[in-house]
């Protein structure tokens, strides 16, 4: 499968993308949460765990967290060093407009 995706470079088979490369706007379902049981339950409780969809809807500069919306409405930042250890597939882009 190609990558088709100029905002996740490293989407191979889907597998490699991390939720640190979404960019804001992007709808992402997650695929695996590697992490330690503290922090994936942490995760869990905002609604981020396997097969969840988030949209990412900012990305603080200077490294800073990335602000996401779940597909309940819920929103939440994350550090980007614990969205690094998330793997999504990228579902679409929110900006898109149905009218």
């Amino acid at each position: 499968m190609a990558n088709t995706s100029p905002s996740l470079p490293h989407r191979a088979h889907d597998a490699g993308a991390r939720l640190s490369a979404a960019s804001p706007g992007e709808q992402v379902r997650i695929l695996h949460i590697a992490q330690e049981a503290e922090h994936a339950a942490w995760l869990r409780a905002v609604g981020m765990h396997e097969e969840a969809e988030v949209t990412v809807l900012r990305r603080a500069p200077f490294g800073g967290p990335i602000h996401l919306r779940s597909r309940d409405g819920g929103e939440f930042a994350i550090h980007r060093d614990l969205a690094r250890c998330i793997q999504v597939a990228l579902l679409g882009d929110g900006r898109e407009s149905t009218a």
